[in-house]
C-alpha cells in the first residue's frame, strides 16, 4: 500500500493514494446508484389502489369474511369503501373488524348509517 505525501508537509497521509480516474469512476457509480434508488422510490406512491367495497352479503358482519366484500378482503393496498355513491337511500351498515387489518384508506359515502366496531 502506498501513502500519499502532502506537498506542504513531510508527514504521510493515512489514506492510500488513488488515481483520479478511480475517484471519478467511484463518484459516477455512487451517482448512478443514488439516481436508481430515487427512481425506484418514485414508483411506490403512484401505484393505483384497488377498491374493496362492503357488500354485507357474507352472512355475518365480520371484515374477515370474503363474502362481505366486493373486491376481496381488504389489504394494505385497498381503498375500503362503505356505501355506494349516489345511491339516494340511507343504508344501514354494521361491521366488525375482527382481525388485525391494514388498509390504504377508509371512505364512508353520504347517505350511510354506519357502525364500525374495532
Amino acid at each position: 500500500m502506498r501513502f500519499a505525501e502532502s506537498a506542504n508537509s513531510q508527514t504521510a497521509s493515512i489514506y492510500p493514494s488513488t488515481s483520479s480516474r478511480t475517484r471519478v469512476r467511484r463518484a459516477k457509480t455512487r451517482r448512478a446508484l443514488f439516481a436508481a434508488a430515487c427512481v425506484a422510490g418514485l414508483g411506490r406512491g403512484s401505484v393505483a389502489k384497488a377498491d374493496a367495497t362492503w357488500s354485507g352479503l357474507g352472512g355475518n358482519q365480520l371484515w374477515s369474511t370474503a363474502g362481505n366484500w366486493t373486491g376481496g378482503i381488504p389489504t394494505g393496498t385497498n381503498n375500503v369503501i362503505f356505501g355506494t355513491s349516489g345511491a339516494g337511500t340511507t343504508l344501514l351498515v354494521n361491521n366488525i373488524v375482527d382481525a388485525t387489518q391494514t388498509i390504504f384508506s377508509l371512505k364512508y359515502n353520504a347517505g350511510l348509517s354506519n357502525t364500525t366496531q374495532v
